[in-house]
């Protein structure tokens, strides 16, 4: 295949799996190699390497329009027959789309957010309709009693979100199902990535599985594992 056949594909595969993400459709697998780099095309001709950019289905028009994670039945089934009857509480949940796949597949799912990116492409696209306003440690305290798992997907680098919730999470003895990159890598602050290292479990039976089937951007080295 040449490259430019190569080129077709990749475009083909990226504008068919952004239109079932704006008709709120979860897509089955991902049909496009997420691993190919938006710069990979720079030896072909007339600046095709800002075809992504151009076509509107790069890494960041999906971020800015969906969230971080590549959302997918692939892994959201195994993860959600991991998380069977468990009550889950998502905190920082975005435009709520995790939170919508695993309904999809029966979790019990309380989604929160703070809305601080309010006026954003998000809140254009929300993806339940009963997402809860409220503070990611507040959520906690305030559901903590009644949830079994908290879920954090890619808590913001720089800031105390990540560790300020583990500490919440722990003090009512409640794992968390964290989505995000390893220690010290672009998701957390500092204090919660130390404790990354030490408490994080990507191989509890189940997890695995899941990310086997996890679709990853290139460069980006996010997973799925559960903290105590």
């Amino acid at each position: 295949m040449c490259a430019f056949e190569k080129l077709d594909n990749e475009i083909a595969g990226r504008k068919l799996l952004f239109d079932e993400y704006k008709n709120h459709v979860i897509p089955q697998s991902i049909k496009f190699d997420p691993l190919t780099h938006e710069n990979s095309y720079r030896t072909l001709p007339d600046n095709l390497e800002n075809v992504f950019a151009s076509h509107q289905i790069s890494r960041y028009d999906f971020i800015h329009n969906f969230g971080y994670c590549l959302i997918c039945g692939d892994w959201i089934q195994p993860l959600s027959k991991w998380l069977g009857k468990r009550n889950c509480l998502e905190v920082g949940c975005g435009s709520g789309i995790l939170a919508c796949a695993l309904r999809t597949y029966g979790v019990n799912v309380i989604a929160t957010d703070d809305f601080s990116w309010h006026n954003t492409k998000w809140e254009e696209n929300l993806w339940v309709d009963d997402m809860y306003g409220i503070d990611a440690v507040d959520a906690v305290n305030l559901y903590g009693r009644g949830v079994d798992i908290v879920i954090m997907s890619w808590p913001p680098m720089g800031v105390p979100m990540a560790s300020n919730v583990l500490a919440a999470a722990r003090h009512y003895d409640l794992p968390i199902l964290y989505i995000g990159e390893g220690a010290y890598g672009c998701t957390g602050d500092i204090q919660f990535n130390q404790s990354l290292a030490q408490r994080f479990k990507p191989d509890q039976p189940g997890i695995v599985t899941v990310n086997e089937m996890y679709p990853n951007w290139y460069s980006i080295y996010d997973s799925v594992s559960v903290i105590h």
